[in-house]
């Protein structure tokens, strides 16, 4: 039996100890336990009944996984791809001499870290990246050909069409532009009586594209000129034919020099 007193002992005098007391007791065993002063750290990883809290999470690794740098032979190889694309249209085009360039210094460049006596025994990942440097060096080298090639085809075309337009380039508006027919010079009457007369001509548009076409008919007698007149057709189309009349308004003596003269065109233009 435990004493009454307020001394922790026994009726006989012996000492209890604090573990047997009830207060002790009730504060160890009995209760609700008290939360520590300190919060528990949260487990990071999921639970596993082997290795606990510590379970290694896929997720969190991959999230925390640096990220690896930029693929530099696909980059050269899309550069090469957007440069070609871009030399085809006209108005953009050296835009895409811009993107070669980059490929092709990239490309370089990459070929440059290379080991010459090495390349032979590329492997894998190593080969395909070599490929793609290669093949994205092409593909710049053909767009700048390209640009190159229109730039100086639009050059020659230009001045071609200001020589035409300007009437100095006769030969180059019949041999390229306009194709002259000429009839047989004829003399007739009207309804009334009146003496009508009339040089067919034909012009033939031989572009493709739509011209208007003026051109300058001589007739020459023992090479002379005896008349000349300037005819025009608008409008015309790739391919057109389209009938004219030249010398239908002349007097009597010309009419007759007209039935024998040479007839050739002196100057024509196209625009």
């Amino acid at each position: 039996m435990f004493s009454s007193g307020k001394g922790n002992t026994t009726e006989s005098g012996r000492d209890i100890p604090e573990w047997m007391l009830p207060e002790q007791q009730s504060r160890a065993w009995y209760g609700r336990k008290r939360k520590p002063a300190y919060p528990k750290a949260t487990p990071k990883g999921s639970y596993d009944r082997y290795k606990g809290y510590d379970a290694f999470d896929e997720d969190d690794e991959v999230e925390d996984a640096p990220r690896e740098g930029m693929d530099m032979p696909v980059a050269i190889l899309v550069l090469g791809i957007v440069a070609l694309a871009l030399s085809v249209v006209p108005l953009i085009q050296y835009v895409g001499v811009l993107f070669a360039i980059a490929a092709v210094v990239l490309a370089t460049r990459e070929f440059a870290r290379m080991d010459p006596a090495s390349r032979i025994r590329l492997k894998g990942k190593d080969v395909r990246d070599q490929r793609f440097c290669r093949i994205g060096r092409v593909l710049a080298i053909l767009a700048v050909v390209s640009v190159v090639a229109s730039t100086i085809w639009g050059i020659k075309q230009d001045r071609d069409n200001r020589i035409k337009a300007s009437g100095d380039g006769t030969g180059l508006v019949l041999q390229q532009d306009l194709k002259v027919g000429f009839g047989v010079f004829e003399v007739g009457a009207d309804a009334v009586g009146a003496e009508t007369r009339r040089l067919p001509v034909t012009f033939e548009n031989k572009s493709g594209g739509t011209k208007s076409c003026e051109a300058q008919v001589e007739a020459i007698v023992d090479g002379r000129r005896v008349a000349s007149q300037t005819l025009f057709a608008p409008k015309l189309k790739g391919g057109e034919e389209r009938p004219l009349e030249a010398f239908g308004y002349v007097d009597s003596e010309t009419t007759q020099q007209l039935k024998t003269a040479t007839f050739r065109i002196a100057t024509a233009k196209c625009e």
